[in-house]
C-alpha cells in the first residue's frame, strides 16, 4: 500500500512541475501566454487520468478551476470569447 501512495504523490508532483514549467518556459511564436498555460495544464491532467493518481473528477474540477485561477479566462469572461450570450433573451430558447 505505501508503494502505491508514494506512486500517486510523485505523479501529483510530477504534474505540478509540468504547469510550472510551462509558466516558465517562452512563448512560442504564434501562441499567447494563455495558449501555453492551457497546454500546460491539458498535459498535467492528461497525465493524471492516464495514471488515476487522483480520481478522475477531481482531476477534470481541478483543471476547471485551474483555468481561471491561472489567469487564462475569467468567470465573466466564460461565454464571451465563444461568442456566448450573457442572457438569452426572453422568448428565445
Amino acid at each position: 500500500m505505501r508503494e502505491r501512495t508514494s506512486f500517486k504523490v510523485g505523479i501529483v508532483a510530477i504534474a505540478l512541475l509540468v504547469v510550472v514549467a510551462a509558466f516558465f518556459i517562452p512563448n512560442p511564436e504564434g501562441l499567447a501566454f494563455e495558449g501555453k498555460m492551457m497546454l500546460g495544464i491539458l498535459a498535467a491532467c492528461i497525465l493524471l487520468w492516464i495514471t488515476e493518481a487522483i480520481p478522475i473528477v477531481i482531476t477534470a474540477w481541478l483543471f476547471a478551476a485551474a483555468v481561471p485561477i491561472m489567469g487564462i479566462l475569467s468567470p465573466n469572461e466564460r461565454g464571451k470569447e465563444c461568442g456566448g450570450h450573457e442572457r438569452i433573451p426572453a422568448g428565445r430558447a
